[in-house]
């Protein structure tokens, strides 16, 4: 069985500063967080990523960012995140602090290349794809290869390039308000979603990064009106937990 997986994008709370819920979520809800899945053995990492830059129409990074942070969690095959009733209940009440709009979402993951070589520091991309109103899954998942298979021709040939990832998102939970939108989890799946999936890219360095995103050809794939989303991030990746052995799943 493949290792279970979620990805989870929100926002900063508006009953605030932006500069409170990122205080608060650096210094109070990660460290938590983070001791609280340790406690969790069927969790097997934990990630959190902060977005740093945004790509823009000139293939450039100058977009004003319109994500603020994404969580990343793996599981042993066939289990989630499990929470009791009273740890559910401590989050939801945190979350007015720091957080609104969490659209959390199982994924299935495609490993499509990796050529890590023991780094230890690599520089990450994310790529956000939601649906556009009447597309259909099946139309999403065809453009979707479309744009894969086209970025990874691009890569094949790129220096620095070291790891890439699909994820194909499944469903996403559903939740209610506490003080703002999508900041207590029901622990029901939506009956629909518009989220379809993410793809993770590592390089050596921003240098090699933003070398490959300034090409005209990849800008292009970037562009594909089956998605109302498709927003490709430079983003902060902080590991809160990693119980994976160096034989382990990468």
């Amino acid at each position: 069985m493949t290792t279970a997986k979620s990805i989870a994008r929100f926002d900063p709370v508006t009953t605030h500063p932006v500069e409170e819920s990122e205080r608060h979520y650096r210094e109070v809800h990660f460290p938590w967080a983070q001791r609280m899945l340790r406690e969790r053995p069927q969790v097997l990492t934990y990630h959190t990523n902060r977005v740093l830059r945004q790509y823009d129409l000139r293939a450039a990074w100058n977009q004003r960012p319109t994500a603020w942070r994404f969580v990343l969690l793996t599981f042993e095959p066939g289990r989630g995140l499990e929470l009791d009733g009273d740890t559910a209940e401590l989050i939801a009440r945190d979350h007015p602090n720091c957080l609104r709009n969490l659209r959390s979402c199982p994924v299935e993951e495609t490993l499509l290349l990796d050529r890590r070589c023991g780094q230890t520091s690599l520089q990450k991309y994310l790529v956000e794809l939601d649906r556009a109103p009447g597309v259909t899954a099946d139309e999403a998942d065809h453009r979707l290869d479309v744009l894969v298979d086209g970025l990874l021709g691009h890569l094949d040939r790129a220096f620095g390039a070291r790891l890439v990832r699909r994820n194909r998102v499944l469903g996403e939970g559903a939740t209610v308000p506490v003080v703002e939108e999508g900041q207590r989890g029901t622990g029901e799946l939506r009956p629909e979603t518009d989220k379809h999936a993410y793809l993770e890219l590592y390089f050596d360095d921003t240098a090699w990064g933003d070398e490959l995103f300034a090409r005209t050809e990849v800008r292009s794939l970037l562009r594909d009106r089956c998605f109302s989303t498709l927003e490709t991030y430079h983003v902060e990746e902080r590991c809160g937990l990693d119980r994976r052995s160096t034989t382990g799943a990468p």
